[in-house]
């Protein structure tokens, strides 16, 4: 089954599972894919006003807003939702999971440059 986005799914014992193989061209590429495929509320600002190459860390912030949007899924629901991500970041209750997601939706420079990153410091959460 599928959710809205139609890259998510939902996999055994309720875990996600992401489905956007344009991924994959990083690392076939070695470098950045074309920014020219994205839906533009999930995506930085910076990508729709340079049309920079895709980085595997703008990969990240899709993944940040994506829980964003899991945290606080009510606002989607209206069809002239406009998230406004940085105020949404900061009315996460946790910490540690506040911070997390404010440096996977930061700017570009400061943000994980692998999801291997960010999953690392979402594991470490966890514990």
């Amino acid at each position: 089954m599928t959710s809205r986005r139609q890259n998510v799914f939902i996999g055994n014992r309720k875990s996600l599972c992401l489905g956007d193989f344009g991924i994959a061209q990083h690392g076939l590429r070695g470098r950045g894919a074309p920014a020219n495929v994205f839906a533009p509320r999930f995506v930085a600002k910076s990508l729709l006003r340079n049309r920079q190459e895709w980085l595997p860390s703008d990969d990240v912030y899709q993944l940040g807003l994506l829980g964003l949007s899991l945290l606080f899924p009510s606002q989607e629901s209206k069809p002239d939702w406009k998230p406004d991500w940085r105020k949404l970041r900061h009315q996460v209750d946790n910490d540690g999971l506040r911070q997390v997601l404010h440096r996977a939706t930061g700017p570009r420079p400061g943000r994980y440059a692998s999801a291997g990153a960010f999953h690392h410091d979402l594991v470490d959460l966890r514990q």
